[in-house]
Parts: C-alpha cells; structure tokens; sequence
C-alpha cells in the first residue's frame, strides 16, 4: 500500500503500509493551533461516516399477537384431542379378547372330545353309513377342519346323527347306541333364516356354504322349471292324480316354499334319505330341498332320477348351529360362536391353502346334460362369515384382529 505525507498547519498524515493494520495519525501543533482528528478504519473512504444500524423490524401489532396465540392453542387442542382418541382406541382394543381368554369364557379350554351333530344320511354332503368312524363328506369335512382349529384331533371327535328339527335343541343321537346325546356343534345343511335366529333365537356361525332349493324327480316325470310346475296333474302307471305329491321334512325352508306357491300334497318325513326312497317306490312324485342336499342323491342314482333347475326364491345359506340363546348375552354361546367364526374365517383368508376348496370338490359336480337344464349344487367359492368381531391373537397384542392365526 502507498504511503503519503501532507505537511500544513504543522499536521503529518501518514497511513500505515502494514496490510491489516489501523490508519496512523500523527499530529504536531504549534502554539497557536488547534486541530480536531478522527482516527477511522482502514479502506473507511469517508472519515465522517457514521456507523452503519440495523435494519428497522417493526414491533408487532397486539392483533398479530393474538392470532399467533390462537393459532399455537388450537393446534394443540388439535394434538391432545388425537392423543386422546388414541388413548381411547388402544383402551378399547387391549380389552379385546384374545382366543384363549374366548376358549375359556367357551368352556374349550382343554377339549377333550368334540360331539358334533350332523345328519349322516346325505350322499356327498354328510354320509355316515359306514359308521361314526368314516363319515365323509363336504359337510364332515368342514366340521373336522373347525375342530382341527379348535385344537381337536380327529381321533377326539365325535359325529352324532341330528335329526331336522332336533337342530335348534342341539340334541342328536348317537350312532353307536342310539341313545340321545347334547351336541356341542350341530354342521347338518343348517340354513340360517331369519326366523331361526328371531323366533328360535338359534346362534349361528357362519356362513360355509351358499345353495338354493331345487326340486327331484323320476326320469319319465315331465322336466320342472318352477315350484308352480308341481301344481299340474299327473298320471302314474295309467292312472291320473289331480295333485302331485311331494315329500319333504317338517323343518326345512322349503316345506315354507312349498306351501306358499304349490297346491301339491306335501308328504313330510323326518330324513331326507326316506324322501328319495319314496320317490324310489313311486309313492311320491318329486322330492323338494336345497340342491345340496339333493345333488347327492341323483349322482347315486344317476340312471333313475333328475335333479331339475328351478327359479328358487331365496339363496340358503348354511351356518353351523351353536345353541340357543333368547337373551344374546350368553357367554358360553357367544364366544363358542366368535371362535368357530375365526376357524371359517381363517379357511378363508390363510394364504397356501385350499382346505374349503377341497371339502367343495366332495360335492357332486355340477355339469351339464343333453338337452336338460342343470341346478348348480351350490356356489364354488366359500361365502365370508358374517359377525365377527375383534380378537388379539396373543395376550400382548394391542390391535383387533379379525383374521390370520
């Protein structure tokens, strides 16, 4: 940096040549002079500069105060209304059940032998001719998978014959002795019905298995495409009935059906295997129940009989029987319920398995033949239990579940 000297009045001015150092002023006075020196920083141009202030910031208005309150006391109204409702649910879902908490309230907890009720008679759906020890069928194998859930091997259960309107009670038979049993289960082509779980107040779980009425005749009877179509007369071994009959058992929807839009004459019995039989012999004309049911027995006697295809009213809808309970506040019913509702509803949602897919294909295909029109026996995928409700899997388990195991 250049150094200068300006010589007046008896004043030196030199600047420091040192980089980074402060100006120097050196000042000599005579005896008369005066003289007023600032002393600035070095590369300052203007020695009388006055030194730079901060920007002004406005103080802020009392009503943007305010607002920046309510904003702060509304947000955190907001965070301890969701702690709360958080707090809440997590209260609510830790009182959820967990399966062995519902085993207990069931009596289940340590089950030793399952009595299930089942109707034992049915080709295909429940056949038990061979003997408590090897029934088979779709409706068997669905009870052993429920019990195989439930903890139970299959060696422990026991199958009991339960006549129709022996279902409600839960009463059965057993096939070995005869003698009348409690069931603990009743899986017997239960159609769950409004009047069933109102006026009877049966407890179901489910659904399994969706099927609709249909109608069994003989080959020679003409083919029958409505309920209505009974109504016709009929000639038998030459001689003319002006009413068709029709069997079928006391407590099933369709006897309802039969009455609502027939005039034929309705021939009860207590089993089904006993309608087919009459039909068989020729003392009844047609036999009338879901084609579940009744798909069985035509694949059995294929040459003899034809299941035909009608328009049914209503889809039936099968449910496994688990008492009754007029108050709906039993707690052995109602956790017996919630935990054959988890068993279906794991057959529906465990990935890798086709468990309910298999016990379908027990079932008589549904196919078609020349010239005739065939009722599906019943629908091919597993319909989604309806009523269950939240359940902790394990003891430490915080959040409601309704499905996996």
């Amino acid at each position: 940096m250049d150094s200068f000297v300006r010589r007046g009045r008896g004043l030196l001015n030199r600047r420091s040549t040192s980089p980074g150092a402060p100006d120097e002023t050196v000042v000599e006075l005579g005896e008369n002079d005066s003289i007023e020196v600032s002393v600035v920083e070095q590369g300052t141009s203007a020695p009388n500069r006055p030194a730079p202030q901060s920007p002004h910031v406005p103080a802020p208005r009392p009503a943007d105060v305010l607002v920046s309150k309510n904003v702060r006391l509304t947000a955190l109204v907001v965070v301890l209304i969701l702690v709360v409702a958080a707090s809440v649910i997590a209260v609510r879902r830790a009182q959820d059940p967990t399966i062995d908490e519902l085993r207990r309230r069931a009596g289940w907890s340590d089950l030793n032998t399952l009595r299930i009720g089942v109707s034992g008679d049915v080709p295909h759906l429940s056949d038990c001719t061979q003997g408590p020890t090897n029934c088979k069928g779709f409706d068997i194998e669905i009870a052993r998978l429920v019990a195989s859930w439930l903890g139970v091997r299959s060696s422990a259960i026991e199958f009991d014959r339960v006549l129709p309107e022996d279902r409600e009670r839960m009463q059965g038979f057993s096939f070995t002795t005869g003698r009348p049993v409690d069931v603990d289960l009743v899986v017997a082509a239960f159609s769950m019905t409004k009047e069933r779980m109102e006026k009877d107040f049966v407890v179901f779980a489910g659904p399994y298995l969706n099927t609709q009425t249909t109608v069994l005749t003989r080959k020679d009877h003409l083919p029958v495409v409505s309920l209505a179509g009974l109504n016709d007369p009929i000639t038998v071994d030459g001689k003319t009935r002006a009413k068709q009959r029709v069997c079928t058992h006391g407590t099933t929807t369709s006897r309802d059906y039969l009455r609502r839009e027939t005039t034929a004459t309705i021939v009860l019995r207590a089993l089904n295997s006993e309608c087919v039989t009459l039909l068989l012999e020729g003392d009844v004309d047609a036999a009338v129940t879901d084609a579940a049911i009744l798909a069985g027995f035509q694949a059995v006697h294929a040459d003899k009989l034809r299941l035909n295809n009608i328009a049914s009213v209503d889809d039936e809808h099968y449910g496994i029987g688990i008492g009754q309970d007029p108050t709906g506040q039993d707690e052995k019913i109602q956790a017996r319920r919630q935990l054959v509702l988890l068993a279906l509803n794991d057959l529906l949602t465990a990935p890798n398995q086709n468990d309910w897919q298999d016990a379908f294909d027990l079932l008589p295909p549904t196919g078609p033949a020349t010239g005739v029109d065939v009722q599906v026996v019943a629908d091919d995928r597993q319909p989604t239990p309806q009523g269950l409700l939240p359940v902790r899997r394990w003891p430490w388990e915080r959040l409601g579940s309704g499905s996996g195991r």
